[in-house]
C-alpha cells in the first residue's frame, strides 16, 4: 500500500513540474533573471524529471515483479482436493488402503454399527485426498448434505426387512429426510485417504453437495464444492469482505470402475 502511494505522488510531481517551471519563469528575480539561468534552470529540472520518470518506470516494473511472484508463490502453495465415492465393508476390513489413512466416526455412523454389529456388508464412503506441492492443510472443515428416503410403515420392521422394502419402493412413494454430516480435521497431510462413512440408518442415502474449506500453508483459504444434484465441481478462493474468486469449475460427469484384484466395485 505505501509504495502505491509513494507512486502515485511520484506521479503527480511528474505531472505538476511544467506548470511549476513556467509560474517561476514569470517572474524576474535573482533565480530567473536572464536566459542563461533561465536556460540552465529549465534543464535542470528538465534533468529532475527525466530522473524521476526513469525512476518511476524502474519502480513500477519492480513492483508489478514483486506481485507476479507474490502471486506464482501462493499459486504453487495451494492444495487441490480430489474427492470420490467410495464402496467397502464397514471399517474398510480386508480392504487395502494407504497408511495412516483415517475413517472419521461420526455419530451416524456409530449408530449404524451399532445397528449392523455382526452383519458383513458394504457401505458408501466419501474418500478424500489432496494434492499439489504442499504436504498439509489446516483446519479443514466438512459438509455434507445428504438425503435419506425411507418409508414410514417400515420403521417398526427387522433391518433386513427394511432394506428389502425400500430398495424395491418406487422412488414417488418413498419419503425423502434431509440431514447434514459436518466433521473437521485439524492437519491433514498429502500421502493420506480420509474416508468418510455416509451412513445413517438401514436405509437409502444419496449425497446432494459436497463442502470443504481448508487454509494453505500461504494463509490463503480455499474452499472445495462438489455439487453433485447440479453437477459442478469447484475451487472458490475465500477473501476476506470480498465475493469469493473462482480458480477453476468444471462439470461433474459420472463413470463405472472398477480396482484391480479387489472384490469391490466404485459407484
Amino acid at each position: 500500500m505505501e509504495s502505491k502511494k509513494l507512486f502515485k505522488r511520484i506521479l503527480l510531481g511528474i505531472l505538476a513540474a511544467p506548470f511549476l517551471v513556467d509560474i517561476l519563469l514569470i517572474w524576474r528575480s535573482p533565480i530567473t533573471f536572464g536566459d542563461d539561468w533561465q536556460g540552465f534552470f529549465g534543464d535542470y529540472i528538465g534533468s529532475i524529471i527525466g530522473g524521476l520518470t526513469a525512476f518511476a518506470i524502474v519502480y513500477y516494473q519492480m513492483e508489478k515483479q514483486k506481485q507476479l511472484d507474490e502471486e506464482n508463490d501462493l499459486q504453487a502453495n495451494r492444495s487441490y482436493i480430489n474427492a470420490e465415492e467410495f464402496i467397502a465393508p464397514i471399517d474398510l476390513i480386508d480392504i487395502k488402503h494407504k497408511e495412516f489413512s483415517k475413517i472419521m466416526v461420526t455419530k451416524f455412523y456409530k449408530e449404524f454399527k451399532e445397528i449392523n454389529e455382526g452383519i458383513k456388508r458394504n457401505i458408501p464412503y466419501y474418500r478424500i485426498n489432496h494434492s499439489g506441492l504442499p504436504d498439509t492443510i489446516l483446519d479443514c472443515k466438512l459438509i455434507f448434505d445428504l438425503s435419506e428416503y425411507i418409508i414410514e410403515e417400515t420403521k417398526h420392521k427387522s433391518q433386513i426387512v427394511n432394506e428389502l422394502i425400500v430398495a424395491t419402493t418406487p422412488i414417488d412413494e418413498k419419503v425423502k429426510v434431509p440431514y447434514k454430516i459436518e466433521t473437521h480435521i485439524g492437519v491433514f497431510e498429502k500421502g493420506i485417504d480420509i474416508f468418510i462413512p455416509l451412513v445413517k440408518t438401514s436405509f437409502e442415502v444419496h449425497i446432494e453437495k459436497f463442502q470443504m474449506e481448508y487454509t494453505t500453508l500461504k494463509n490463503e483459504r480455499i474452499r472445495y464444492i462438489a455439487d453433485i444434484k447440479n453437477k459442478k465441481e469447484s475451487h472458490l478462493l475465500i477473501k476476506e469482505n470480498e465475493l469469493p474468486e473462482c480458480l477453476f469449475e468444471f462439470e461433474l460427469k459420472a463413470s463405472d470402475w472398477t480396482y484391480p484384484n479387489s472384490k469391490i466395485k466404485s459407484s
